[in-house]
């Protein structure tokens, strides 16, 4: 049984054997925006975005979490698994009664 079942999904000229090197995500993406920043860095379902717009989102993202008093080495909370998620960003608007 082959115990990497994913590599047959990759493109033709895609390796899955090669070693990579343990690095911090932040430099990863930091050096993609540097060296790519206008080449699609996710794309998903018929939408596409640059490295440079995902590194503005992960900087908007750590700058909230700054807001909030999360500070290194904290971690923040996962969400409890009955949660939706995406998790809601504001309450929603109270019904009207009839």
């Amino acid at each position: 049984m082959n115990d990497m079942p994913w590599i047959k999904s990759y493109p033709a000229g895609v390796r899955g054997d090669i070693n990579i090197t343990p690095t911090p995500v932040q430099k990863i993406l930091d050096d993609a925006i540097a060296k790519w920043p206008d080449r699609p860095s996710v794309e998903f379902m018929g939408k596409r975005m640059s490295y440079r717009e995902l590194g503005d989102h992960v900087n908007r993202g750590a700058r909230g979490l700054q807001r909030l008093g999360v500070v290194a080495p904290d971690k923040p909370p996962a969400p409890p698994p009955s949660e939706s998620w995406p998790p809601r960003t504001k309450k929603p608007a109270a019904e009207k009664q009839p």
